[in-house]
């Protein structure tokens, strides 16, 4: 018999390292609509901690701001942004997601240089 752990989104008792069935059960997603942007954030934080499959989480990453996030959008230091997301209703271009990524760090066809209009 594995060690069970308490989820940290729902506290239900789950076996070792096995995702959270309560919290893998989308039937049991509170509703985005009806949220604020201050339990969005709570929400976002409670997710982070990674208590579901990796495609769950994006899924409800997705709901929760109505866009895909990017994975360097989820570090410690970038998070800030996506808290500013949710109380503002204000969602980042695409330059501004990129943008976070340092440019010694950018692979692929980006040379963002500040708006969506100057890319090459």
């Amino acid at each position: 018999m594995s060690e069970q752990r308490i989820c940290t989104i729902c506290d239900t008792a789950v076996e070792g390292r096995q995702p959270c069935p309560y919290c893998s059960d989308e039937t049991n997603w509170r509703d985005v609509s009806a949220m604020s942007g201050e339990e969005k954030i709570q929400e976002l934080e409670r997710w982070m901690t990674l208590q579901v499959e990796m495609h769950l989480l994006y899924k409800r990453l997705h709901q929760i701001f109505g866009r895909y996030v990017a994975t360097h959008e989820l570090t410690s230091t970038n998070k800030i942004h996506l808290h500013a997301e949710l109380v503002t209703g204000i969602q980042p271009t695409f330059d501004d997601v990129v943008n976070l990524i340092p440019e010694n760090k950018r692979v692929g066809p980006f040379n963002i240089k500040g708006s969506d209009s100057e890319q090459e």
